[in-house]
């Protein structure tokens, strides 16, 4: 038995053996903008000039013009200006995704940032953005990296504040401020950032019910529900700089988030064939997680470097929810009540070593993470839920440990990259351990067969472990009928990934064809299930999960050779997608397929910009459920100088309800469920910002490396 999953193991590994690229050593920040000198023959590249784009083995640098640095306020409208392909800018929610809407990974002259960092940035000291499309063993194999390569100063300083705010909807409030001093060899810097949103969205769902003794089919209409919070997110950092030699960085953040009334509260009737019941769905959370980041890099002989990084953090978090469902007919009541409180303390290091050879660029790596959970669920008193429970202490011990060798290498109009890492997890709780090992091969090939023609195909395996919260031995009552249950015996998932990447580019006209499967072995996706006359929301060691995704962009410059600035400055994009899904779950199979269009339109003239967007639905599955994410369209107009801008955003003008749809496909309770707001429709919002600066340019070192820890895990029981 043992040898036959040995060879099973052996056999998923090798088919699905192709890779993904590592990160090129980053140029240093202070380059200038209209040269890339590598010190090797590693990294060649041909450049379509029109286009500001340089091919690398691993990486496409997009080279900001005057237009767009002018037009721009900071980095995350830089990188809206510049419309790179497959990725998804919000400025009003200050999230940046791929359009398949997955994470990514944002980085400064090699370090992994924040958002609130990426508005700190000036965008005329942006020297280029690096675009990993194909990211590998060194970044995790992340979705897509963006790195900002930056100058930097060496006297002086600089402010920049930041305030967007809702004028016919005064619910919605972004506001920004950051602060940076040079002196010699030193640098400090602080940053602040303050969202907050006080809208009203109401719920509707409709769920069936397979009980073993009948069946119900519920139909519950809401009325219009507060949802309310305030996130704060604060920085304090130090530099130590000897010129390119060495670094030391200590950086001091902390992520204060307060959630008065939750998105999934609600407040509605629901109606059945035994008669009419009054909903009241409230929750409550907060949690502080304050971090230490220690940082040292240092430049060895023979062009070696040497990457450390260590991280400290703790997290802080409570949670209280509280469901009532009162009978109109005889006024029985149902009353689920939860309170939970959770501290999580981790650690996190990393040391990356790099190695140039005349044609050859070696990495390696070692990054570890040791953490300690404890949560505590309690019931307050009234509580009738149907799973009864007491009150629950949780202690989590995880560690996950991750090494890996990488060589680059280009020749000629084909470059490759090959990759192993090893990889192991584990968790305990309680009684409860699991250990595992798992290989991580990876491979890149590129081919440049022609100046403007450019090729990328990788593919990679790699893992992932179920969230804390999927792992916790506790229940949690849903409502009358349902509760959710985490499941301390799952697995750590491992999946491997295939993509191709084709680009043309022109003065004109460029086009992205993005094409990747990925199938995950034995994912950690939901399985509903009946006991006790009760529905069981839980998760489990599934079967698989095959994804396929095709992503094209098209970019249009209709007046690229007129003479005038408006003519240079205006770009339509179109980005048409196709995602297929096939979800297969130990007692169910479910398939899914979703065509869409995303377009926009952005125009600069002298100090003025004028930008449309529109996006149709994205649909998604994992597991049984199936998430629509909501079609959107946002228009912009604003005026820009050097130290101020102003703009007017008008989100979402052409429908009066702006709405999310899940859709839950299990056999034991099916269910549909439809959220909608007014106030994040036909909203006028302004934006202002201000940009102060005083200093001399210089070329300093900064960090490569950086770790971060959010997951509190919490298992929650609302819907």
């Amino acid at each position: 038995m043992k040898k036959r999953k040995l060879i099973n193991v052996t056999a998923f590994v090798f088919g699905c053996i192709f890779a993904t690229p590592l990160a090129a050593q980053t140029d240093n920040a202070g380059n200038d903008s209209t040269a890339i000198n590598d010190s090797t023959h590693l990294l060649q590249e041909v450049t379509v000039e029109a286009a500001s784009v340089h091919h690398k083995t691993d990486r496409l640098l997009y080279m900001p013009t005057a237009i767009q640095r002018r037009m721009a306020d900071n980095g995350m409208t830089l990188l809206q200006a510049m419309q790179l392909p497959r990725i998804d800018v919000n400025p009003v929610e200050n999230s940046i995704k791929t359009s398949g809407g997955e994470s990514v990974q944002l980085r400064i002259n090699g370090v992994e940032a924040t958002t609130q960092e990426l508005l700190a940035i000036q965008p005329k000291d942006v020297v280029r953005i690096e675009y990993h499309t194909m990211p590998g063993l060194r970044y995790g194999n992340a979705a897509a990296v963006l790195d900002y390569i930056v100058k930097r100063r060496d006297a002086g300083g600089e402010v920049m504040a930041n305030m967007t705010n809702g004028l016919t909807m005064g619910g919605i409030g972004n506001y920004f401020v950051s602060g940076k001093t040079y002196c010699g060899k030193s640098s400090w810097s602080a940053l602040g950032n303050w969202d907050r949103r006080d809208l009203k969205w109401t719920r509707e769902n409709y769920e069936t019910f397979h009980l073993n003794d009948r069946t119900i089919e519920t139909s519950e209409i809401g009325k219009p529900t507060n949802v309310r919070y305030d996130n704060v997110f604060l920085q304090l950092g130090y530099s130590y700089a000897n010129g390119d030699k060495s670094l030391l960085n200590i950086t001091l953040r902390d992520r204060i988030d307060r959630e008065p009334a939750g998105f999934e509260n609600r407040d509605s009737r629901v109606y059945t064939e035994e008669g009419v019941n009054e909903i009241s769905d409230h929750l409550s959370s907060r949690q502080n997680s304050p971090s230490l980041d220690i940082y040292y890099h240092v430049a060895l002989p023979h062009n070696q470097h040497l990457y450390l990084d260590l991280l400290g953090t703790y997290i802080g978090s409570r949670s209280e929810r509280r469901f009532m469902s009162i009978s109109e007919e005889d006024a029985a009541t149902t009353v689920i009540a939860s309170d939970t409180k959770g501290r999580k303390y981790s650690a996190i290091g990393e040391a990356i070593y790099e190695k140039m050879f005349k044609k050859i660029k070696l990495t390696a790596g070692l990054k570890h993470t040791q953490a300690y959970t404890n949560n505590r669920y309690s019931v307050p008193e009234g509580n009738n839920s149907l799973p009864d429970t007491d009150e629950t202490r949780l202690s989590f011990r995880s560690a996950e440990t991750y090494a890996f060798a990488e060589l680059q290498q280009q020749i000629g109009q084909v470059g490759y990259t090959v990759g192993m890492g090893v990889m192991r997890t584990y968790n305990r709780q309680g009684r409860e351990k699991q250990e595992k090992y798992i290989m991580r091969p990876s491979v890149t090939l590129t081919w440049q067969p022609a100046t403007q023609l450019f090729l990328r195909l990788n593919s990679y395996v790699s893992a992932y472990s179920p969230s804390l919260a999927s792992l916790s031995a506790v229940t949690q009552g849903i409502d009358t009928y349902q509760a959710r249950r985490g499941n301390p015996a799952l697995k750590t998932v491992t999946y491997c990934s295939n993509s191709l990447t084709v680009s043309w580019q022109s003065k004109p006209v460029s086009i992205d064809v993005y094409t990747r499967y990925s199938y995950d072995h034995h994912p950690t996706m939901g399985e509903t299930l009946l006991e006790d006359n009760t529905i069981i929301r839980t998760e489990d060691n599934q079967r698989g999960f095959h994804r396929l995704c095709v992503d094209g962009n098209l970019r249009i410059r209709p007046f690229c050779n007129s003479t005038s600035e408006l003519g240079k400055s205006v770009s339509i994009t179109l980005t048409p997608f196709f995602n297929r899904y096939i979800s297969q779950g130990n007692q169910y199979t479910h398939t899914h397929s979703n065509i869409g269009l995303r377009g926009g339109m952005m125009a600069m003239w002298h100090h003025w910009l004028m930008s449309a967007d529109i996006k149709t639905s994205r649909h998604e599955l994992w597991g049984e459920n199936l998430k629509y994410e909501e079609a959107t369209h946002t228009a912009v107009i604003g005026y820009r100088t050097q130290r101020w801008s102003a703009n007017l955003i008008m989100i979402n003008p052409f429908v009066k309800h702006y709405s999310q749809k899940q859709e839950d496909l299990s056999s034991f309770a099916p269910n549909r469920r439809l959220a909608y707001s007014d106030d994040v429709s036909r909203t006028l919002m302004l934006n202002v910002s201000i940009n102060l600066n005083f200093g001399k340019q210089h070329k300093q070192t900064d960090k490569r490396i950086n770790n971060d820890d959010t997951d509190a895990g919490i298992l929650r029981g609302t819907k």
